[in-house]
């Protein structure tokens, strides 16, 4: 079965209605850049439904503390205990966004008001089956 991916930063808006009814029916994967979640999540755009913000700022914090306390360990014990630090608050860091990434596609599913914020940012990624295609050409925005 091939598959299309199709991108509203390409002018293809899908409705959430037609969005979900895709979903449900097994014919569409929802994804999300990683780097706009994180972006999203420093700005705060969110849900009532979802606590992704807080959750990316509590493993940001706890990645920024791991840096912060491996410098002080370079000082008063291991010289080359920084680098252990970064490389841990690297993978922290990198997982956080994808993380974040995974929670507000979780919640946009849920929350039309947060899909339809992320569409008009151009954020969303649609893994479509290619049979439905001709039942899509209506929502691409003409140029």
């Amino acid at each position: 079965m091939d598959v299309m991916l199709l991108k509203n930063n390409d002018g293809f808006w899908l409705p959430y209605d037609v969005m979900l009814k895709l979903k449900n029916d097994g014919k569409l994967e929802l994804g999300i850049n990683n780097e706009l979640a994180r972006s999203l999540a420093e700005n705060g755009v969110t849900s009532n439904k979802s606590s992704a913000s807080a959750a990316y700022f509590f493993w940001l914090t706890i990645a920024f503390s791991i840096v912060i306390y491996s410098i002080y360990l370079s000082f008063t014990a291991r010289w080359w205990s920084f680098i252990v630090g970064y490389l841990i608050a690297g993978v922290i860091y990198n997982a956080n966004k994808k993380g974040a990434a995974q929670n507000y596609l979780g919640v946009a599913i849920q929350d039309e008001g947060l899909y339809n914020k992320i569409m008009m940012l151009k954020g969303w990624m649609y893994n479509i089956n290619a049979g439905e295609m001709p039942n899509l050409q209506q929502y691409y925005l003409k140029k």
